[in-house]
């Protein structure tokens, strides 16, 4: 509340206190869960979505603290977040998936194929989305 009531008095504006506020309370909760993924890639999982501010915050803040996030913060801030699928969600429906969620964990389990090495073309990546293990347990057979 003090921070929106400062920024307001020095006339930003809603659209530049959102992203302000943003980071302030998401950095600090990147931390924990990406110094204690179990790969790199899942790390990145975890970080993806996150605003770029909010990242860089987290990593200033990891740094600062010598948190054991910092080495995975900074690689997803230099070149992990540039590293993009050549499938997407229509490929994945084109292959007989009901559009919904399922297709975004798909593609996120695509994106980490990907990280890893396992999945070097489009093919893989598609190959990946469509055998990915999903929370509850489901694949898709193709």
């Amino acid at each position: 509340a003090a921070l929106i009531e400062e920024m307001t008095r020095l006339e930003f504006t809603r659209d530049q206190v959102r992203p302000v506020l943003e980071a302030a309370t998401g950095a600090a909760s990147l931390l924990g869960p990406v110094g204690e993924a179990s790969s790199d890639a899942v790390a990145y999982g975890v970080i993806d979505g996150r605003s770029l501010e909010t990242v860089a915050l987290a990593a200033a803040l990891a740094a600062r603290s010598d948190a054991s996030g910092a080495p995975r913060l900074l690689a997803w801030l230099a070149a992990e977040r540039h590293v993009a699928l050549e499938i997407d969600g229509n490929d994945l429906i084109a292959a007989g998936l009901q559009e919904g969620p399922e297709v975004g964990m798909r593609l996120g389990a695509a994106l980490r194929a990907k990280r890893e090495g396992s999945a070097p073309d489009r093919d893989a990546e598609l190959r990946a989305a469509l055998a990915a293990e999903l929370e509850e347990g489901r694949s898709i057979q193709t």
